[in-house]
């Protein structure tokens, strides 16, 4: 059968639903308003259900008001119901998945267009552009495609496409099992979208993908010419000048996020949308605004008040009330000024934040140390809480975005069986908060605590003692290896945070705690492997530093950064790391004292190594595992490498309160008075790294054992992901 399609029809699709079929109808006007071709256009309007007779009839008007064909199509996301797309962004972004079943049989190919969107320009020369039976699909490149990139875990120069707008080669799609890659994607990864589709076609077919030019997904900011400047650098690798390319004659101008016309967002080119709303079939439901105007008299020298209020940009605050926080300019402005600080004298606002934070120390502390003693009853497991959360739980978390899409804590997501672990989550929806940064400066830190007034349980979680690969920024290592595969959860406050009893710290206090003969064995096996298999905190490179002789009798002192969280909350100040070098050189004065740096205060070269002959400093790359095989003893603040140290059975000195202190283990110099039991290193190693703890293989998303946890560091170590399957990291084929 011949084939009529091309020389035939421009096709366009659009996905949405009920309730955004008016913003759809405008889009539609703006395409066939600017339509100049011989081919008649075609637009194809998927939904979940029929359109309601109103709506139906109203695309009907548009159809004969411009000579074009309009057909809706009925179309199903419900495979796609529990996967997780940006806020604002329904399920009928999934239906352009499967948009190649239900298009007539004679489309080969089409233009998808978002509904949050007007086309100015001839949609005929984009539907022209050009694609090969190896490409899927063209579009412009994302605006934060280096970040997405990274999230997506895709090659730093691998084509990374903005899903609104996309050429789609329909023929193409058929040929393959497309849907059968997409679902196994999918499968794999259900609680780590978090781009939708958008996240689903870049991480599988980049290679197969295509760029246009910027002109035909104009993002709002893009037309903001400072705002380009400062900060698409490092966004895209989109050109300045095609951005201003852009700017000066758009094709398509995309309506992102919150700067939506019609919700009162205030885009600059907002005025555009309402050009074509006021001509489309819902005209009636758009009212254009009254848009404020600033009058600039020209016939004298401005006074020195108006001066003044030019200069202080008071004209862009008012514009702001008038017309939205993000009027062009003004967001800009207050990111520069207001957030920065610049707007009051540095000194005093310094002070006031020192004031501010000791009493939220105060406050935080009351707070727990009273929910402690309410809930210090209750049982906790690490590992049967997150067997017992529902899937697809609310979690509010006050980690960032970057950390938890596709950054250093993505992985909290696959053990807690949820995508939606976000600071977007409400408190008082939330099934339970999640904190994972202990930053009291932050308003997100105090939304987390505002959870348990809703009687909900706040969970402490931080990265498990031997629970990761490498470090997020170790860029030689692969993507799946840089973030934790383990963590320890406490549902009273961290472990570290001595202020108040932590759930570990119950743990070990509680007379009836006792490992029975196949718990000894087995914390006594996992602890000979620890220091046989060298395994650490980050476990890419133990083993692997410079090569270290220490002398017989060693002393190591550990150094920290002095804004570890560590450290503030563990009795311990900036000075105390200076008192325990002091300290260690008087106590042993016929041994060798040694001074190992924290790889931070190496990059930011601070030191805080006092001036003393005594004091040898090891290489900063020497390897902490050889060196604590070597020594005799170990000084620390609250370093976990007293707890690997003790492991050793090293004499551990400890100048703050680590969870590890006050045991019978280690000789302290502040006393804690709550820990009254005295614990065995095999009791300390049992709580902390298998009952707190808890493991997921990163690659299939499964619970695993801490056993498990470790020969999955081995095999990383072997393998090095060199030489990568022809499946992503967690199981979606790779087209080639």
């Amino acid at each position: 059968m011949r084939n009529t399609d091309s020389n035939t029809y421009v096709n366009v699709v659009f996905a949405t639903d009920e309730e955004y079929l008016p913003i759809t109808a405008v889009a539609l006007t703006s395409v066939a308003a600017n339509f100049r071709d011989t081919r008649r256009l075609r637009a194809f309007i998927l939904i979940e259900k029929p359109m309601p007779q109103d709506d139906a009839a109203r695309f009907q008007t548009l159809a004969k008001q411009f000579n074009i064909e309009v057909q809706s199509l009925t179309v199903s996301a419900a495979e796609y119901a529990t996967v997780r797309t940006s806020r604002g962004i329904s399920s009928a972004t999934y239906f352009r998945l499967g948009m190649h079943l239900v298009l007539p049989p004679d489309v080969d190919k089409v233009v998808y267009l978002d509904s949050d969107m007007i086309i100015l320009g001839n949609i005929a020369d984009l539907y022209d552009t050009p694609l090969n039976e190896e490409t899927l699909f063209a579009g412009a490149e994302d605006y934060n495609s280096v970040a997405h990139r990274k999230a997506y875990k895709t090659s730093a120069t691998s084509v990374n496409l903005n899903a609104g707008v996309l050429v789609c080669n329909i023929k193409a799609i058929r040929a393959m099992d497309f849907l059968e890659v997409v679902s196994a994607y999918v499968e794999q990864n259900q609680f780590l979208i978090f781009h939708g589709d958008q996240q689903i076609l870049n991480s599988l077919f980049s290679e197969r993908m295509a760029y246009v030019h910027i002109r035909w997904n104009m993002h709002g900011q893009l037309f903001e010419e400072e705002w380009v400047a400062n900060n698409m650098g490092g966004r895209a690798l989109v050109t300045a000048t095609d951005f201003a390319d852009g700017r000066t004659e758009p094709k398509i101008i995309h309506y992102n996020g919150t700067m939506k016309p019609w919700n009162g967002g205030a885009h600059p080119r907002r005025r555009d949308w309402y050009r074509f709303s006021n001509v489309s079939v819902y005209a009636d439901l758009f009212p254009e605004p009254d848009w404020p105007t600033i009058k600039v008299r020209r016939d004298k020298k401005p006074s020195l008040l108006a001066t003044l209020y030019q200069k202080l940009w008071l004209d862009k605050l008012v514009r702001a009330l008038h017309e939205g926080y993000k009027a062009k300019g003004t967001r800009t402005w207050l990111e520069k000024n207001v957030k920065s600080g610049k707007l009051w004298k540095q000194k005093p606002f310094d002070e006031l934040r020192t004031l501010s934070e000791k009493q939220s120390l105060i406050q935080m502390h009351s707070f727990l140390a009273m929910r402690g003693i309410l809930r210090r009853e209750r049982k906790f497991s690490a590992t049967d809480f997150v067997r017992n959360i529902p899937e697809n739980a609310k979690v509010y978390s006050n980690a960032p975005n970057d950390d938890l899409e596709g950054g250093f804590h993505e992985n909290i997501k696959l053990i807690l069986r949820t995508p939606n672990v976000s600071m977007k989550v409400l408190p008082y929806e939330a099934d339970f908060s999640l904190v994972l940064h202990m930053a009291i400066r932050t308003s997100g830190f105090w939304d987390a605590l505002l959870t348990a007034s809703f009687d909900r349980d706040i969970i402490f979680g931080e990265a498990a003692f031997f629970g990761a690969y490498a470090g997020y920024f170790d860029h030689a290592s692969p993507a799946v290896g840089r973030r934790p595969f383990g963590y320890i959860l406490d549902d009273l406050c961290y472990y570290y945070d001595a202020r108040q009893p932590s759930r570990l710290e119950l743990k070990l206090n509680d007379a009836s705690y006792e490992l029975n003969d196949a718990e000894l064995a087995r914390a006594k096996s996992l602890i000979q492997r620890v220091k046989s298999e060298r395994l650490t905190k980050y476990n890419r490179n133990a083993g692997k530093g410079a090569s270290v002789s220490l002398e017989p009798g060693a002393v190591v002192v550990i150094d920290q950064t002095p804004h570890d969280a560590s450290i503030r909350f563990g009795g311990a100040e900036k000075r105390t790391i200076t008192d325990m070098v002091t300290a260690a050189v008087r106590e042993n004065p016929n041994a060798t004292v040694y001074f190992k740096r924290h790889p931070d205060n190496v990059k930011t070269n601070r030191n805080i190594l006092p001036t003393t002959a005594r004091v040898k400093l090891l290489p900063d790359d020497a390897d902490i595992t050889q060196v604590l095989d070597q020594c005799a003893s170990v000084y620390v603040v609250s370093s976990q490498v007293g707890f690997e140290a003790l492991l050793r059975e090293k004499k551990v000195v400890t100048f703050g309160m680590p969870f590890y202190a006050g045991w019978g283990l280690t000789e302290d110099r502040q006393p804690i008075a709550r820990r009254t039991r005295i614990r065995t290193k095999e009791e300390l190693f049992h709580a902390a790294c298998i009952d707190m703890s808890v493991y997921v293989n990163p690659m299939s998303g499964e619970l695993i054992e801490i056993e498990d946890a470790f020969n999955l560091v081995q095999s990383m170590r072997a393998t090095e992901l060199s030489s990568p399957p022809p499946f992503t990291e967690r199981g979606g084929r790779v087209i080639a």
